[in-house]
């Protein structure tokens, strides 16, 4: 099925699945160390290129049989890896998905919003 075929389905979908998967093909995660300074102190920290390739928007069944709107999140493996052992890195590969699936509906004529808290 193609996304036109999908989109009559947009408005019924509840819920909605996002598989985070990898491939070599995807740029490889990158960091640059930045510091910022508010005056009375200094914080440095990592700020993180997340490169991922959305796949299209496709209906998929659910234990029950029941439609639900499935897309891929594909990262480069080394992200996944960081995100195994470092829980910040995970939380951030789910809100890059969480983000990029709200723009690609967003691309579709249709908003939503996912809620953060379930990843």
């Amino acid at each position: 099925m193609n996304i036109s075929d999908n989109s009559r389905n947009i408005r019924n979908c509840l819920q909605l699945f996002v598989n985070i998967v990898y491939s070599h093909d995807v740029n490889r995660p990158t960091s640059e160390t930045r510091t910022k300074s508010d005056g009375n102190s200094t914080q440095s920290g990592h700020h993180w290129s997340l490169p991922f390739i959305l796949g299209p928007l496709r209906m998929e069944e659910d234990k029950e049989k029941s439609l639900i709107c499935t897309f891929d999140c594909c990262f480069h493996q080394l992200a996944l890896r960081y995100a195994a052992s470092n829980v910040k890195f995970r939380d951030l590969i789910a809100e890059t998905a969480r983000e990029g699936v709200e723009q690609k509906f967003k691309s579709m004529n249709d908003e939503i919003q996912i809620d953060s808290a379930y990843h």
